[in-house]
């Protein structure tokens, strides 16, 4: 009879295992189909059903009975529903007063259930709040849910607002910067917005992980935005590196590449798989983007003992020495860019482990096509034959060499295109 019990048991503990996994399993799809819509929102021109869109999307996501998006007005300092341009009616079920403190403390806050007051409140019953952020992390007003259908709010709930704020905030940005770039008949000012927030996606402090080296650099061009290098930490002991390059000029392609840059960081706290993630994104961006406009687009995934795992989307060669000793190899990209067809078009994704004195370099093609006096390209054989010459230095000495070698080619410190370089080395 006890073997029997036994049995029982074990059966009771799969179960509750299985419905665990399932529940974690639609947790994580339901906050990649959130990241994706909430990506599609960089589409809408028009203020008011953007904002009703992302209040769609949260009551949605978060179950929730409403929500509310409110906006920050610098000549009032005041919080509004609408933007200044529209009549200033406070929604009715949300709580003013809970974003003025979310705003003003920059924090997620939770009102649980007992703690509001139904009669004053018009039926409120619980209330989650988290600030916009724009890329300079500047807050630019909250977005508010009400009234969780089932139960409270919980610890997850609080992950996914800041997630969709985080979102919500760059399709608004990309409202007002499209804006004011309309109504300034001057392409300087279109070209200080595009580097405003090419500079914002530079990272602040490069992530550490022992054992390696990772060194980026960037420099926009005159008149193009459209480059950007991102290193950040998506799991334990692994590094994410991304080097991204938006056709076209200006503002566009600036706020295309930081959507890119957004969407990957994050789905790559769902799944840290290079293929994967770039077939997330091409799938959007070939919905999204005009006819002829793609990205091209590097994404390495590097543990700690060195192994890295790629995809390249168009962007290439990308120079691998694996070990030191070695020449370097110009490896081709992978796979066709972001955004021209519906499915990624794409070889077998890249994998290889650095040895010590191993090192990988990636860069845009403003440093391949760097044209001289003559016109000449710079050229991948060139780079190819500096890297072998330089030996095995340190990360940031071959950013530093690479570019002093650029410059002096071109014979001009500003380039004609945004030139972008990524270093990850493994010391001897």
């Amino acid at each position: 009879m006890s073997s029997v019990f036994k049995r029982i048991g074990r059966a009771r503990r799969s179960a509750r295992s299985t419905r665990a996994t399932r529940t974690a399993s639609r947790r994580s799809a339901d906050r990649m189909k959130l990241v994706l819509d909430i990506s599609r929102l960089l589409a809408v021109t028009d203020l008011p059903s953007l904002l009703a869109r992302i209040a769609e999307a949260a009551a949605s996501f978060l179950d929730a009975e409403r929500a509310c998006i409110f906006l920050h007005d610098p000549a009032t300092d005041e919080l509004w529903t609408a933007p200044p341009a529209l009549p200033r009616e406070e929604t009715a079920p949300c709580d003013l007063r809970v974003a003025r403190r979310v705003f003003r403390t920059r924090q997620v806050l939770e009102v649980p259930a007992g703690n509001a007051e139904p009669a004053a409140a018009g039926g409120r019953r619980s209330v989650l709040c988290a600030p916009l952020r724009d890329l300079d992390r500047e807050a630019i007003g909250v977005v508010e849910v009400v009234n969780k259908r089932a139960g409270r709010f919980t610890p997850e709930d609080r992950v996914s607002i800041e997630l969709l704020a985080e979102h919500a905030a760059l399709a608004i940005q990309r409202f007002r910067l499209l804006l004011a770039a309309t109504q300034g008949s001057e392409l300087r000012k279109e070209m200080e917005l595009a580097h405003r927030v090419q500079a914002a996606l530079i990272p602040v402090s490069l992530p550490r992980l022992p054992g390696l080296e990772a060194v980026g650099w960037t420099q926009a061009a005159s008149v193009t935005g459209g480059d950007c290098y991102d290193l950040w930490r998506p799991a334990e002991g692994a590094l994410a590196a991304f080097v991204g390059d938006a056709s076209g000029h200006g503002l566009a392609a600036a706020l295309v590449i930081s959507q890119v840059r957004a969407v990957l960081r994050a789905l790559s706290e769902i799944r840290s798989d290079p293929q994967w993630l770039l077939e997330r994104v091409n799938a959007r961006l070939a919905e999204d983007l005009d006819e002829g406009r793609f990205v091209t687009a590097f994404l390495g995934v590097i543990a700690s003992d060195g192994s890295i795992r790629w995809s390249s989307a168009g962007q290439g060669p990308v120079f691998l020495r694996p070990a030191a000793g070695q020449r370097f190899q110009a490896v081709p990209a992978s796979a066709v860019p972001l955004g021209v067809s519906a499915d990624l078009i794409s070889d077998a994704p890249m994998s290889v482990r650095l040895q010590p004195g191993g090192m990988l370099v990636v860069m845009t093609d403003g440093l391949f096509e760097a044209p001289s006096g003559r016109g000449e390209f710079f050229g991948a054989a060139r780079i190819g034959e500096l890297l072998d010459e330089l030996g095995d230095p340190p990360a940031e000495l071959v950013v530093r060499r690479l570019r002093e070698a650029v410059r002096m080619w071109q014979g001009r410190d500003d380039p004609v295109d945004d030139q972008t370089i990524l270093v990850v080395r493994r010391p001897a």
